[in-house]
């Protein structure tokens, strides 16, 4: 397995895949770190002007910007995750719920960052797999491979572990991109490690899964125009959410109102008034997808489903069974939620049981296909 994985290093070095590879790597990791970091929250470059639902809209000062940003502020970076979501300590939730308070941007950065960090590492692995490994079908290595007495699953493995190298190489260069721009600017985002965690291999669960589905289409095709067509398909699960079309059925089927709406209504108007987002405590009903806001351990529901137990329970299935469940852009502002309430979890289980599935599948051909190239 080493003598195959060197290799592929020597034809990636000796051939224009490496410059492909890291110039587009340079270009498209900076630009994302840039993009991410450029605003004024961590720059201080310009004045911030918030505007709150219910008040008047609140001007932040460049110069005083430090002063309301996580590092200065007495509280925990787990309260920064929770409020909004569940009751916190009144004083941590009256200085994060105030305007002028930045943690809770902050906060949003860094998960944004979590849910992106993987997507130029992947999307250029991707890229290589049909380019670079592909060439073992079409000129014959995989022949001689084969003939120098390597199993078929060893080269598959090889290929796969060859890939994970690139791919793992490329995020720890972007975390090392993210710490020095996070020095130069003297930020230190609010990190409550045990949902940073969860979030990282949820995310890097996702790379693993695309990488593996699109090199076993190639071994199982042998082909490398099937390969492309699967890494594309696979490069668009970066990007949008595969099971977005039934969480819009499921969303919109919430469209008849609760037998106890006015009463919840007045409930949640009261509480809203005296306590603010600090009386509720918002919960995602694994069994429906539906986030619940409760009071007291009350439900205050406002809206059903119309649809059928059968017909949600489908959908939900469906949401679940997705890999790229987390590639849209609310990710990063209910990432708590989706934490706390097991979401990811089930994310981090389905992307497992297809990347077994995948390697499963391209073993289980291999070991009855001739691969002469």
């Amino acid at each position: 397995m080493k003598k195959i994985i060197s290799g592929y290093f020597y034809r990636l070095t000796k051939g224009f895949e490496i410059w492909l590879l890291a110039g587009l790597f340079i270009a498209s990791s900076l630009f994302f770190i840039i993009d991410l970091l450029n605003g004024p929250v961590i720059t201080c470059s310009s004045d911030i002007t918030v505007h709150p639902l219910y008040s008047d809209d609140v001007i932040i000062k460049k110069e005083d910007i430090k002063k309301h940003r996580f590092e200065n502020l007495d509280i925990s970076a787990r309260d920064v995750y929770r409020c909004f979501w569940e009751p916190i300590p009144d004083e941590a939730y009256k200085i994060i719920s105030d305007p002028a308070t930045l943690a809770d941007n902050e906060s949003i950065i860094l998960t944004e960052f979590i849910e992106r960090f993987n997507i130029v590492p992947t999307a250029l692995t991707l890229l290589l797999i049909p380019i670079l490994l592909g060439r073992i079908f079409s000129n014959k290595t995989i022949k001689n491979l084969i003939s120098c007495g390597y199993k078929k699953s060893t080269i598959y493995f090889s290929s796969l572990l060859f890939c994970f190298v690139i791919e793992f190489s490329m995020i720890f260069a972007e975390v090392i991109e993210f710490v020095i721009f996070c020095s130069i600017y003297r930020w230190h985002p609010p990190v409550y490690l045990p949902l940073i965690l969860v979030l990282i291999a949820s995310e890097l669960c996702l790379m693993i899964t695309l990488t593996s589905v699109c090199l076993a289409v190639l071994f199982i095709s042998t082909r490398k125009t099937l390969a492309f067509i699967a890494c594309f398909l696979a490069a668009i699960g970066l990007f949008i959410n595969l099971s977005n079309p039934a969480r819009l059925i499921l969303e919109y089927s919430y469209s008849s109102q609760h037998a106890n709406y006015r009463e919840n209504q007045e409930l949640y108007d009261k509480a809203r008034k005296e306590k603010g987002q600090n009386a509720f405590y918002h919960q995602i009903d694994l069994g429906s997808f539906e986030e619940k806001i409760f009071l007291d351990g009350r439900d205050l529901s406002f809206v059903e489903s119309t649809l059928s137990p059968v017909a949600k329970a489908t959908l939900v299935a469906v949401i679940y069974s997705d890999p790229s469940l987390f590639s849209h852009p609310h990710f990063s502002y209910n990432a708590y939620l989706y934490y706390r309430d097991g979401v990811v979890a089930i994310n981090i289980a389905a992307n497992i049981f297809w990347t077994i599935l995948s390697n499963g599948a391209a073993l289980l051909v291999l070991r009855k296909k001739e691969l002469h190239g």
